[in-house]
């Protein structure tokens, strides 16, 4: 009996409630204010939403910061790297712009088209004969011959002194090992003033031209070239200019310090003067 009580007790409660909230739901629509009932079941919902999504907004914060922090770390990584491989770039960018001007000069090669020049590479350069020698990257089988002049666009490099099938060795003007002289002649004033190329003076970057006659004075500027004679050079290559002049120790002839007008202690590219003298005449008598 009473089971039975308290069944119909619990029966009779939830259709209450029941019926109380579909009251409040048919009378909320039709109200400005909610009731105390109305307001309490409100906020206890609102609490109660609360409560739930707090946690979550924390737990979320959390994970959005431990996100941002992994990704900072993964950039911070990746510039380390590029900082570390800058140097290296610089490296690169130096060398292209080196090479890049060198291969400019190469294509203006109006001043020496006559000589038909044949572009060469510079492939081994001792470092203990620096300014005597270096090889370069053509040889027989390009129509190299011994003798023939070494040139850039800025004038006289040196000669071919050894040649193989694909690579020659040439001598630099300011070689130490060379014992023949090299006749040069100094342009003043449409005056040509010879002289012989004695040795080259590293320390000064000049190459000494001796036995010069001191008749006709020589000034600071003056071209000196090749003259042509003793058959080594073709006649009016590019030496330098004079920085420097001297009389003799007897005062019979002038000594000139010459400046290179090409950088010798940096060579990459340079042309094989494949006409000499000699084919250059017989061109122009035909």
């Amino acid at each position: 009996m009473k089971n039975k009580f308290e069944k119909n007790s619990l029966v009779f409660i939830l259709f209450a409630v029941i019926i109380l909230i579909i009251m409040i739901s048919l009378t909320v629509a039709n109200r400005d204010e909610a009731t105390l009932p109305e307001q309490f079941l409100g906020d206890t919902a609102a609490l109660g939403q609360r409560v739930v999504n707090y946690p979550a907004e924390k737990i979320s914060g959390v994970v959005d910061h431990l996100s941002d922090a992994f990704t900072a770390l993964e950039e911070n990584k990746k510039l380390k790297e590029m900082v570390a491989g800058y140097p290296q770039v610089q490296s690169d960018l130096h060398r292209l712009k080196k090479e890049n001007s060198a291969l400019k000069k190469q294509l203006k090669t109006e001043s020496i088209d006559e000589y038909e020049p044949l572009s060469a590479t510079v492939i081994a350069r001792n470092p203990d004969q620096w300014m005597n020698s270096f090889v370069i990257n053509k040889g027989e089988t390009s129509g190299v011959d011994e003798g023939m002049a070494i040139i850039s666009t800025g004038g006289l490099i040196g000669k071919v002194t050894k040649v193989n099938k694909y690579s020659s060795t040439v001598e630099m003007i300011t070689s130490t090992l060379n014992d023949s002289k090299l006749s040069v002649i100094a342009q003043e004033k449409g005056q040509d003033v010879f002289g012989l190329v004695q040795s080259y003076d590293d320390k000064n970057n000049h190459i000494v031209v001796e036995d010069m006659d001191n008749n006709t004075k020589l000034k600071k500027g003056t071209k000196v070239v090749t003259s042509g004679l003793g058959g080594q050079f073709p006649k009016g290559l590019l030496i330098g200019e004079i920085t420097k002049i001297e009389n003799d120790q007897f005062g019979l002839s002038q000594i000139a310090y010459v400046k290179p007008s090409v950088n010798l202690d940096d060579i990459s590219y340079v042309y094989v003067a494949m006409r000499n003298d000699k084919t250059l005449e017989q061109g122009s008598d035909e």
